[in-house]
């Protein structure tokens, strides 16, 4: 979700992981929808006005509850839950994107004494297959923009924050999860 902007514009965006039935909030990087829209799956899902004191976390994961089952959170699937709100007297536009991100346990990443590090893949490249891990989901896609171009698979881990400390370094670069979970 991020305030709306040109695509090319850096602004800063709120990152949500839902794992229904919950949506939490996991991340603040400052991005660009241009970068985001190199991740394979990257789908806009339209701009809405919110208001200020709306937290989208606990809404959208109650309006979703409310729905029953895990529906995809397409774009009619939000306008409808977006519907369901209160019109807001004063708020701003976000436009809100979706994207799919993938992980060896997403039940622990996003949990409390864990941060994320992201990684950026892409194994049906001729060159480049895949990035190394980096604290920064602005940064790993970046290098994935630059080093293997559009349709990047996003992973993403939890570590430690000692773990966290030594991928913002950067003094050695790891491509292996297990190699960098194994200092």
């Amino acid at each position: 979700m991020a305030v709306e902007a040109g695509e090319e514009h850096h602004v800063t965006m709120m990152l949500y992981h839902w794992c229904p039935p919950d949506i939490h909030i996991t991340a603040i990087p400052t991005l660009s929808r241009q970068l985001l829209s190199t991740v394979k799956g990257f789908t806009p899902l339209g701009t809405f006005f919110v208001g200020n004191d709306v937290d989208m976390s606990k809404t959208l994961s109650k309006l979703l509850t409310e729905r029953g089952g895990t529906p995809e959170l397409t774009a009619q699937v939000l306008a409808d839950l977006m519907a369901e709100l209160a019109v807001p007297v004063e708020g701003t536009f976000f436009q809100f994107f979706s994207f799919p991100v993938l992980s060896n346990n997403p039940s622990r990443v996003f949990v409390d004494g864990l941060y994320p590090v992201w990684k950026w893949v892409k194994p049906e490249s001729v060159y480049r297959k895949m990035g190394v891990w980096k604290a920064d989901i602005g940064n790993a896609l970046e290098h994935g923009d630059w080093n293997g171009g559009k349709e990047l698979v996003l992973l993403v881990a939890g570590v430690t924050e000692e773990t966290l400390q030594t991928v913002v370094r950067g003094k050695r670069n790891f491509t292996s999860l297990q190699r960098l979970l194994n200092l």
